[in-house]
């Protein structure tokens, strides 16, 4: 495990313990080069994290996609091993202050038809996986 695979296990383990929506988007040939990450929603707000081990920095593709983020309202961490400790008491304290986003009009958007059919959260619709036989 390389030493920035390392701090993205530690992010990832923070996320999950506050329940924070994230994924991962895979750098490939065909996507957006210098994307965060971790792309995340919690309360209703976004945000992006950027790991970095070391004395890697971020590139400028990089900051120009965390300035974009920023232009539209988003937040943007970039964090090492050396501030996972402090990225997950900022979250708690986050997670424990701010209740969900209610300055936003709608929270999701459904439209089937070019007509919008609701603006309630979507149904779960999970469905147990069966295991063994």
């Amino acid at each position: 495990m390389t030493p920035e695979s390392k701090v993205k296990q530690m992010v990832k383990e923070v996320l999950k313990e506050y329940n924070v929506y994230y994924v991962m988007p895979l750098g490939q040939q065909y996507g957006k080069s210098g994307v965060p990450d971790f792309i995340c929603c919690m309360n209703g707000y976004f945000f992006s994290i950027e790991t970095k081990a070391g004395k890697n920095r971020t590139t400028i593709r990089q900051e120009q996609n965390m300035n974009q983020i920023m232009k539209s309202g988003g937040s943007v961490i970039v964090i090492d091993e050396s501030g996972v400790g402090m990225f997950k008491h900022h979250l708690a304290e986050f997670f424990h202050t701010c209740s969900p986003a209610t300055n936003h009009p709608r929270r999701s958007m459904y439209v089937k038809g070019g007509v919008e059919v609701s603006n309630e959260p979507f149904p779960d619709r999970s469905v147990p996986i069966k295991t063994g036989s």
